[in-house]
């Protein structure tokens, strides 16, 4: 079982994706989900909050018995998803709840996650605009 220090350590290699999570951030007027709400399995999730809410969410793999990995490597898969949800609330908070979700890509090695999440979210953010109530 992994301690909190072992899960601080599995995500190390997150650093490396947050200059470009920051920079669409900052261009396309989302804020990252802050850490201690995911958990600790690696992951990063950005929302834009409005009438109809966008996120991108990337987050480790599970190996192909559907368990966590308790080390890092480069070739461990990553996946990247996106949505829109849309949520009208009526009298004493009932409400109902439209989304879409996307699967930008999937069970990709982390070494080449650098090189195409942004284009990957470029392209499906496109996609989201498309929504609306």
């Amino acid at each position: 079982m992994l301690t909190k220090a072992d899960y601080v350590r599995l995500r190390q290699h997150l650093r490396e994706l947050r200059p470009v999570f920051k920079e669409f951030c900052k261009e396309q007027n989302f804020e990252f989900v802050a850490r201690r709400a995911l958990g600790r399995y690696p992951r990063m999730r950005l929302v834009q909050e409005g009438p109809i809410k966008l996120y991108f969410d990337l987050w480790m793999d599970l190996d192909s018995d559907g368990r966590r990995f308790e080390g890092f490597s480069r070739d461990l898969p990553y996946s990247l998803y996106c949505g829109a949800i849309l949520a009208e609330y009526a009298a004493q908070n009932k409400g109902t709840w439209f989304s879409r979700d996307f699967t930008c890509f999937s069970g990709k090695p982390f070494h080449i996650v650098p090189g195409i999440l942004r284009e990957e979210m470029e392209k499906y953010l496109a996609l989201l605009g498309q929504f609306d109530a």
